[in-house]
């Protein structure tokens, strides 16, 4: 189990979100938004004006920088369970943006497993938005140390929901797989979000599963994980950009990030759904 319930993280990341933006720890980056709507999706494209300070703040990656281990206490949650702990992102684009992250050091690309799950689950009790993770720097991953991340929804203001739901909902149970792009998703059905660790598990077991069907018994390569309290959906990677764009598990999502005006332009030259397509293996 977790050491706190869902709902104490909730009122410790409410609380921690606010004393972090009064101290001015918390650095939220300011975008401009437009939707682009592709094949039945409307995707949320964001310009970011505010990623200089990010990389600033990031400068030593290479020689093995980690934001995590120390982290800074002014980011700190709680205690999530006896392997992870729950942290603000320093650098949010939306206003609710939870990071699970392991005390000891653990490779991004590393398989997730129960404990990993259940921090999840303890996530999604706290905030019934998305979860996802990076599995590697093929998907987007910036930091090398193993952390899960949840997001409220929606996506945007004046948005419902997560726009690729339309691909990753749907009333029926069980494993489905039709889709613009490669990818798998397990619908949970019927699951008790008042207990972490149940939740957890079945959230595993939709991750063991799309995985032996992914990647057929082999070695699973780079993928993004998304879950709600609904279903669960991974998808294979192949690359981390198109046309220079890094994309990570949000863009799978609907959700994009840019830097610049003329990339939102490419973006809908090329079409959200086709670059995703370019990117899953």
């Amino acid at each position: 189990m977790g050491a706190v319930s869902g709902a104490e993280l909730a009122g410790l990341l409410e609380a921690a979100t606010a004393r972090a933006r009064a101290s001015g720890a918390l650095e939220p980056i300011e975008t401009r938004s437009t939707v682009v709507e592709d094949e039945g999706v409307r995707f949320v494209v964001r310009v970011v004006e505010g990623l200089r300070r990010k990389a600033a703040a990031s400068v030593g990656g290479a020689a093995g920088f980690n934001p995590f281990l120390p982290y800074d206490p002014a980011m700190f949650v709680g205690e999530v369970s006896g392997t992870h702990v729950g942290l603000l992102n320093k650098f949010p684009v939306l206003p609710v943006h939870l990071l699970l992250v392991t005390r000891a050091f653990e490779s991004q690309a590393a398989p997730l497993g129960r404990a990993d799950l259940e921090a999840l689950a303890v996530g999604l009790q706290a905030v019934d938005g998305l979860g996802f993770y990076n599995g590697g720097e093929v998907a987007g991953a910036s930091q090398g140390h193993k952390h899960l991340q949840v997001v409220g929804l929606p996506l945007a203001e004046g948005e419902v929901g997560v726009p690729m739901e339309v691909v990753f909902g749907g009333e029926a149970k069980g494993l489905v797989r039709e889709a613009p792009f490669r990818h798998g998703r397990v619908l949970l059905g019927e699951v008790d979000w008042s207990d972490a660790v149940g939740a957890g598990a079945a959230m595993l077991a939709a991750v063991e599963r799309l995985r032996s069907v992914l990647w057929w018994g082999g070695e699973v390569g780079a993928y993004n994980l998304l879950a709600t309290r609904r279903w669960v959906a991974m998808v294979p990677r192949s690359r981390e950009r198109f046309e220079g764009i890094s994309v990570n598990a949000l863009g799978f999502a609907g959700a994009l990030l840019v830097k610049r005006e003329e990339d939102v332009e490419r973006v809908r030259r090329c079409g959200p759904m086709t670059a995703l397509r370019g990117l899953a293996s």
